[in-house]
């Protein structure tokens, strides 16, 4: 969002996962929070949940005050974590990884 990263989730894995936050901090502190789900899978689950549901706290804590006052539709901003869910839920390598990400979506409704 104008050239700045509010959000970023990677390292996924078991004990690896972990999600980068651009919050307001005085003097230097933690920028990450670490995901406590341990599947890639769950962890998956976690990072469409953060981008549809708490996009909003993340933007709104971010020091710059442009982005800040961005207005972001949230139907569209729902549609892009699904299609973000749908894209990492294609990195999967294994059928066991793939039928445990599928399974995921039985828990969607929580999201809505």
């Amino acid at each position: 969002m104008l050239e700045e990263e509010i959000l970023r989730i990677d390292c996924f894995g078991k004990g690896a996962a972990h999600i980068h936050v651009a919050l307001f901090l005085p003097g230097k502190g933690e920028q990450r929070l670490w995901m406590h789900e341990q599947t890639v899978a769950e962890q998956i689950f976690r990072a469409r949940f953060e981008l549809y549901r708490n996009y909003q706290y993340y933007q709104s804590r971010i020091p710059n005050p442009n982005i800040r006052a961005l207005k972001i539709d949230r139907l569209k901003m729902k549609e892009a974590s699904e299609q973000a869910f749908t894209l990492l839920n294609g990195f999967l390598d294994s059928e066991s990884l793939l039928n445990e990400g599928l399974a995921m979506e039985a828990y969607s409704d929580e999201i809505d």
